[in-house]
């Protein structure tokens, strides 16, 4: 749990290619948002259709040199580092401030990151390992941090950072809602074995359960206190189902047919965005859960333009999805998922190129990796 850095980017070499869907009317427009030399992942998404994640800077991919990007009309920019290789961009506010995770000096370690009106900047010293995954529009940041012998949630506030603590053992917060309620996961007994998902409000972290399994974990939550992410569901150990957490209940979400799944984003109309396995398929597709339904991301787009979309990573106020996705060729890319009957001022050609974020919520399933 200590070193997050590049999970987000080791799971591309597991991706494959699935065919086409037929479609009778796309619902999404799909734009390619590029790379810088290799393979991208989107994670996050805000109003204004910017895009954050990372892209590989060779190909064939080499962890060590991946680095935060943010996406902004047409444009994929470079972040940069904490001195050392690699950075991986995570939360996104509607300021388009970044957080995310960097490679120190020598790349001795990692610690976590604001990158804000074009400065990166360490969260504590650039020494002390962490990595922070998300921020409100009043630029409060939650991740991960080590504390003592400890990795606990932490909530970087105004300078100062604060730990949140635990349900027992170690803990990571995923989001922060404008109203300053996090969400994460928390191992629940100090040998670290099982952890539960948990939001945390007015100084109390409390436990929501899970959907029958001994593990689960909150990604996001939205400003109506809703929250998604993934839960084992008992049987099968290794299985997980998306949920939603709204008014102290634990929906089940299902799957589109295939054992797993896992929800990753979420606005305040309730849709849904995340990854599911399919019949026939061992890869993950994205899904959209609207309307009490689960919908495969690659039913609502034209299959001509070669997509196979992996994942969803995150959905705004307009219904845009960021996401990743395969081509014919193997190149993989993030992706920008625009409605089409409210396209915003993007290129008018559609996406020929891109990659999964599967595994980036498959990784959190593996907490000790």
């Amino acid at each position: 749990m200590k070193n997050k850095l590049l999970k987000a980017a080791t799971v591309a070499a597991v991706m494959s290619l699935a065919g086409g869907h037929a479609v009778a009317s796309p619902a999404y427009a799909v734009i390619d948002l590029g790379a810088m030399g290799g393979d991208s992942f989107a994670t996050s998404i805000n109003n204004d259709g910017q895009v954050s994640g990372v892209s590989y800077l060779t190909s064939p991919k080499n962890t060590s040199y991946a680095r935060a990007f943010i996406y902004t009309n047409g444009t994929m920019t470079d972040l940069g580092t904490l001195g050392g290789t690699a950075s991986v961009g995570y939360g996104l506010n509607n300021l388009g401030q970044i957080v995310g995770v960097s490679s120190n000096r020598d790349n001795s370690g990692s610690s976590a990151f604001l990158y804000s009106s074009g400065t990166m900047e360490a969260l504590g010293t650039p020494f002390t390992p962490g990595d922070a995954y998300g921020i409100n529009d009043y630029g409060q940041i939650v991740g991960g941090m080590q504390f003592g012998n400890r990795f606990q949630a932490f909530l970087y506030d105004g300078g100062t950072i604060r730990n949140l603590g635990s349900l027992a053992g170690d803990s990571h917060a995923y989001d922060i809602n404008n109203v300053g309620q996090v969400v994460g996961l928390s191992f629940t007994s100090l040998s670290n074995d099982t952890y539960h998902a948990f939001i945390y409000a007015d100084g109390n972290m409390a436990d929501i359960g899970t959907l029958g399994g001994i593990f689960s974990s909150a990604s996001r939550i939205n400003s109506l206190s809703q929250v998604v992410g993934y839960s084992g569901i008992g049987g099968d150990r290794y299985a997980t189902h998306a949920f939603l957490f709204s008014s102290g209940t634990m929906t089940d979400l299902t799957t589109l047919g295939g054992s797993s799944s896992g929800a990753s984003g979420i606005n305040d109309s309730g849709q849904i965005v995340g990854w599911s396995t399919i019949v026939g398929d061992e890869m993950a597709h994205g899904f959209l859960f609207e309307g009490g339904r689960m919908l495969d991301v690659n039913d609502l787009i034209d299959p001509q333009i070669g997509w196979t979309v992996r994942a969803a990573s995150d959905i705004n106020a307009s219904g845009q999805i960021s996401a990743s996705g395969c081509n014919l060729r193997g190149e993989c890319h993030a992706l920008l998922l625009t409605p089409i009957d409210s396209q915003a001022s993007e290129p008018a050609s559609l996406a020929l190129f891109g990659i999964g974020l599967a595994g980036l919520l498959a990784a959190r399933r593996r907490i000790k990796n």
